[in-house]
């Protein structure tokens, strides 16, 4: 998901004082004997907020040095990611110290104080997020176990992750194959982090996939039977008008809610909250690949949101924001061969009505015209029908786990 604006506030999670919890390795985690010594993993409860932001992008970097897929993230956006208001009071940082040097980093977080539970959940669970960690078990697993202790003593009863909160931000984890580069605004983790959920207690909960299309021409020439007869049935198909974008985004949210309102694990957000999410997304956001399905009657029933896989711009960025980061994200740009097929929903009453397909054979059309023959079909739940939009020609490209703790503390 796209990142929002930064909170220019203090948040109230960054308490006064630094408080520790010192976790020794146990005969059930094993102990490290470095010559005559055992060392111990040290998780901290971070207080400070500059401290921990610096600390948290620190962790990262280090894990993801020299890889040149990795897309490093702005200050801003890890900030905006700590201090997000609606989980003010309800979260914690954590913080994996090993001989002076942070190893792993997580939030735990608790349900957002004003979210309800909608569709199939009826509670919402607690969420573990925002994880890096270094390849030591050890570690991640005293971390892990430490944020699902704290949450245990909050009341949460069911705890999921890796989640940043909800689905509406980033979830998931890569569970492989790792041959592909990542596309833009894919999860991305080393290949080593199932398992180190895995010995901390979390079993798989959900799973997920993308595909890679490599002849759209063929997809289309099978789906605009359907895009045609959905177009003769009056259903009039609408590009994302880029130059009224708070406008557009308004139907997004509107369909959005109504759309995935009975999805798994799913919460409302408020319309401020979703406009941050899409803000800055603007300069990504190509009319042509875009498209609003409308009813005969004139009533938004649906949409498709696909973007130019820019991911080689966004490493070029490099973490930064300024001028020079831009410039080289410009320059970078012409390197995309694919287009993301990213979401797509059809209001409950139409579904089944072809509309689904009718969408993505714009897409497909649309960029067949701009020169491109490849398309990622992107982050599909495993018993979601949307993988089907492949027409039969796509192939696997990755797969992704949720996770849900089912150990014992």
């Amino acid at each position: 998901m796209f990142c929002g604006q930064p909170v220019q506030t203090p948040h109230p999670l960054w308490q006064a004082g630094r408080s520790y919890a010192r976790i020794n390795r146990t005969a059930s985690m094993g102990f490290c004997n470095q010559g005559d010594r055992y060392v111990t993993v040290e998780v901290r409860q971070v207080s400070d907020s500059r401290q921990a932001i610096a600390d948290f992008i620190a962790v990262s970097n280090s894990v993801y040095a020299g890889d040149r897929h990795y897309t490093k993230p702005t200050r801003k956006s890890v900030e905006r990611s700590l201090t997000r208001p609606e989980f003010a009071g309800r979260q914690r940082c954590f913080l994996a110290e090993r001989q002076g040097k942070f190893v792993g980093r997580l939030v735990a977080r608790l349900p957002a104080e004003d979210s309800q539970a909608v569709g199939e959940s009826s509670v919402l669970p607690a969420t573990i997020g925002d994880f890096e960690s270094h390849n030591d078990p050890q570690a991640a697993v005293a971390m892990l176990l430490a944020a699902v202790r704290w949450l245990r003593e909050q009341g949460a009863t069911e705890i999921i992750g890796p989640m940043e909160g909800d689905t509406w931000h980033r979830y998931r984890l890569v569970t492989g194959p790792f041959d592909d580069p990542p596309f833009l605004m894919e999860p991305y983790n080393p290949a080593y982090y199932p398992a180190l959920w895995q010995q901390a207690g979390f079993a798989p909960f959900e799973t997920y996939h993308s595909k890679k299309l490599e002849d759209v021409r063929t997809a289309l020439e099978r789906f605009e039977p359907i895009h045609q007869r959905a177009v003769n049935r009056g259903f009039v198909l609408e590009p994302f008008r880029v130059d009224q974008f708070e406008s557009e985004l308004e139907r997004l949210y509107r369909l959005s809610l109504a759309i995935f309102a009975a999805n798994k694990l799913y919460s409302p957000i408020s319309a401020d909250e979703f406009f941050k999410l899409y803000e800055s997304a603007r300069s990504l956001l190509d009319r042509r690949l875009v498209w609003f399905a409308c009813s005969p009657e004139g009533e938004d029933v649906g949409f498709v949101f696909a973007v130019h896989d820019y991911h080689d711009a966004a490493v070029a960025m490099r973490g930064q924001d300024g001028w020079l980061a831009k410039l080289r994200f410009v320059m970078h740009k012409r390197r995309a061969k694919a287009i993301n097929i990213k979401s797509l929903g059809v209001v409950p009453g139409q579904r089944h009505s072809g509309l689904g397909v009718a969408l993505v054979a714009q897409v497909y059309r649309e960029m067949l015209g701009m020169g491109f023959q490849r398309a990622n079909l992107c982050l599909i739940h495993d018993d979601n029908p949307s993988s089907r939009l492949d027409a039969g020609l796509g192939t696997m490209l990755r797969h992704y786990t949720l996770y849900k703790f089912e150990g014992a503390i």
